[in-house]
């Protein structure tokens, strides 16, 4: 979903269409998503997309 978003320049309506859902879906996915990275809007999710650096997992001896 998020790989869809920041690489299409297409309105919403467009995007719901080609992933076979709702505009409503869609848009619930975007406040999702825009929640879980503390942005507002699609550039700042292409933002947050590009400096994001994932956690590393300690090594664990259970």
């Amino acid at each position: 979903m998020l790989k869809m978003l920041l690489a299409s320049d297409e309105e919403v309506q467009e995007i719901a269409n080609r992933l076979y859902i709702s505009r409503a879906m869609l848009y619930r996915y975007i406040s999702s998503l825009n929640k879980k990275t503390d942005t507002n809007s699609r550039i700042g999710l292409i933002q947050f997309y590009y400096t994001w650096k994932p956690e590393k997992k300690a090594d664990r001896d259970d």
